[in-house]
């Protein structure tokens, strides 16, 4: 049914009307972030501010005043388009800004005035308390880390590329790394505890984290590990953000992991399918109830055709593939979805609750961050990028001016039904 819904974009204090087929959501508020803190200044002059935002959560607290105050996160850091050089024979990811340390941040969303206002920004601490950074972590999976001249960096064997948080009961964060990929547990404050990796996922000598996931896990795609966590009691459920590239199928099944935080052990691992091959990533997740979760389904284009949705997403009839043969496991990328029923494989059950390009808003082009406010009101966070365009001269190693950056936004949809 044809609805009239409200897009209100609060920082410039004006409602647009716009017909859509509004499903479940009865508004949109969209929020835009302030002039963003500067990061710091490249060698070359150009200067950097805060963004990259990768998750999002809230665990109930408020301000004075009454107002939600949520935590979001950086992943690895402002990056280049990574390319390959003459002569060389691997890719090269460039760091404008080889030192960041990734950082949770705090801010609040004063409804009155329709304003974000960032509280408080934690930098995050590795083993033996160095600061965390955004670089790879080894020669033989990951891309080559360099400066804008072209400089290789050192790899580091805890550098994170963060992608999701969320909090425990006892007030720790888990969070989704890329890399590895990981499992990342840290303190309230911001302090590492651990981090668990695929088992022989590990080639050198180097100390990066626990074994302990399977090691299915570590033939993800370059950069497309885990990138959406949630936890549901003392279980952590995290998506891959893509089909393991050795997939044969029609490419759309997702592994889940299940994670017990208490013992330390893998306790179920599922298969999602995605909506269509236009999206091609998971942006985030967030728990519900019991085993169920939204999730962001999105590609990564702009625009009224661009897809980004989110679904109310069920596990609790969906098959633990860890109780199949290894076989079984191992081929479930090599059989097509539509196939998996005759197989006796039931993917997680999922029922779309929002089409947020339809909504109107459409010049986004990642949602990486989904909490949940109420139990009819969810929130989102984009990933801008850190405002930057990707290009840049490797002779002077300035940046290529981005005229037009994606600005940091909250989006909050309020639902017609309840969500719990």
């Amino acid at each position: 049914m044809q609805k009239i819904i409200a897009l209100i974009y609060m920082t410039s204090f004006f409602a647009l009307r716009v017909y859509a087929d509004s499903g479940s959501i009865a508004s949109v508020q969209r929020f835009d972030f302030p002039v963003m803190p500067r990061l710091g200044d490249t060698a070359s002059g150009d200067a950097l501010y805060l963004g990259g935002f990768s998750g999002l959560a809230y665990r109930g607290e408020k301000t004075k005043e009454g107002f939600p105050i949520l935590w979001t996160h950086t992943d690895r850091g402002p990056n280049a388009e990574p390319f390959q050089p003459e002569g060389k024979t691997q890719k090269y990811r460039p760091f404008p800004l080889p030192a960041f340390q990734p950082l949770w941040v705090k801010f609040a969303l004063d409804t009155q005035k329709g304003k974000l206002q960032i509280l408080q920004t934690i930098p995050l601490t590795g083993p033996n308390q160095k600061p965390v950074t955004g670089m790879p972590n080894d020669p033989s999976h990951d891309e080559v880390p360099s400066d804008l001249r072209v400089q290789q960096l050192d790899y580091d064997p805890y550098g994170l590329d963060l992608e999701g948080m969320t909090f425990a009961p006892d007030g720790s964060v888990w969070m989704a790394d890329e890399y590895r990929p990981s499992l990342v547990h840290f303190s309230k404050d911001g302090k590492l505890l651990d981090r668990f990796i695929p088992k022989a996922s590990n080639t050198t000598q180097l100390d990066m984290g626990t074994p302990a996931l399977s090691k299915i896990f570590a033939s993800r795609k370059q950069n497309r590990g885990f990138e959406a966590i949630a936890i549901s009691g003392n279980t952590v459920y995290s998506f891959l953000q893509s089909p393991l590239p050795h997939s044969k199928n029609d490419k759309r099944s997702v592994r889940v992991i299940a994670f017990d935080t208490e013992s330390h052990k893998e306790v179920g691992q599922y298969v999602y399918i995605l909506d269509n091959k236009k999206a091609d990533k998971i942006g985030d997740m967030v728990h519900i109830k019991d085993k169920q979760f939204l999730v962001i389904e999105r590609d990564g284009k702009v625009g009224p055709s661009s897809f980004k949705k989110i679904y109310r997403v069920d596990f609790a009839n969906a098959t633990n593939l860890l109780d199949l043969s290894n076989r079984k496991q191992k081929h479930i990328e090599k059989t097509d979805s539509e196939k998996f029923a005759s197989k006796g494989i039931q993917p997680a059950k999922k029922t779309l609750l929002a089409d947020v390009s339809a909504l109107g808003i459409d010049n986004i082009e990642k949602f990486e961050g989904i909490t949940i406010l109420d139990d009819h009101t969810i929130a989102l966070v984009n990933d801008n990028d850190f405002g930057l365009q990707g290009d840049f001269d490797p002779k002077t190693g300035k940046l290529a001016e981005n005229k037009q950056p994606e600005i940091t936004s909250l989006v909050v949809l309020t639902t017609t039904e309840a969500l719990y």
